[in-house]
């Protein structure tokens, strides 16, 4: 029977933790709070120096150390299957117990979206296509972009499947490598996760705040995507109004028009206003 990359959760670290005790009607209890578990069961291949904690790499200890001989690496290596790691198990087994990690911001859902404080590394939803619709290369891959942002180098960053995460910081928020091979990588335009988006807009603000889903006009007209230039070309991109909550086909007002509008999908008509409820 093959065995996991992650069967290594043996030894087992906490660096930081908050109890609170509470004694009500004769009964005492115990609260944990912000407990911080590190896993450091294998050692590191030497050579590499990238102490990611699975059991390939300590296989390429031992290789390096001469305790087993290199030609057997290979059968090693078509042996070790599996994706889960022992940081994603234990925050796995943490989630159904009910003692899910706290957010990394105020209103953080890592499963719907990423906190501008971290610049969404704490994104977990399974999104796999880049703002502009491209399809996200598989993080285990190396074809059509080579790169270095592997599940290895990055045990933390739960590089699984294709889905747009965040491993290096980078400040736009998620991203992933692209399956095109003339577009190497691009964001996946995550939402962040904010204060809750007001349904209604502000008459004072001529309903620039507005951030429902409607998506029809007052005549009845269909909305066009804002991050596409069919059958309108226009300026208003996501890209040129980054702050202009152009998502979708949604009525917003990025160009401090007269009240929220949308391009129509009609040919024969360019724009028009919609009717959204007032805050």
């Amino acid at each position: 029977m093959p065995v996991v990359t992650r069967s290594d959760c043996t030894q087992i670290e906490i660096s930081n933790e908050v109890v609170e005790f509470n004694f009500n009607s004769g009964f005492l209890s115990a609260a944990f709070n912000n407990i911080d578990i590190a896993f450091n069961a294998c050692q590191a291949d030497p050579i590499n120096g990238d102490d990611n904690n699975d059991l390939a790499s300590q296989y390429e200890h031992f290789v390096a150390t001469g305790n087993i001989a290199e030609e057997k690496l290979g059968v090693f290596a078509e042996t070790v299957v599996g994706e889960t790691y022992c940081r994603e198990a234990i925050d796995s087994f943490l989630d159904s117990q009910g003692l899910a990690a706290k957010p990394a911001c105020r209103y953080g859902e890592p499963s719907e979206c990423g906190c501008d404080e971290v610049f969404q590394k704490d994104y977990r939803g399974d999104r796999s296509t880049t703002w502009n619709g491209l399809e996200c290369q598989r993080w285990d891959e190396q074809s059509p972009q080579s790169h270095s942002r592997t599940r290895e180098r990055y045990p933390e960053a739960n590089l699984v499947d294709n889905y747009c995460r965040n491993p290096d910081n980078e400040p736009g928020g998620a991203w992933c490598y692209t399956t095109d091979p003339d577009k190497r990588w691009d964001y996946c335009g995550v939402p962040f996760c904010n204060f809750p988006e007001p349904e209604c807009g502000t008459g004072a603000l001529k309903e620039s705040d507005y951030r429902g889903t409607r998506n029809i006009t007052a005549k009845g007209y269909g909305c066009q995507r804002w991050d596409e230039q069919a059958p309108h070309s226009h300026g208003n991109t996501p890209e040129n109004k980054p702050d202009g909550g152009l998502v979708e086909n949604y009525c917003r007002n990025p160009d401090n028009d007269e009240r929220a509008w949308c391009y129509t999908t009609d040919p024969d008509k360019r724009f028009d206003y919609c009717n959204v409820a007032s805050c």
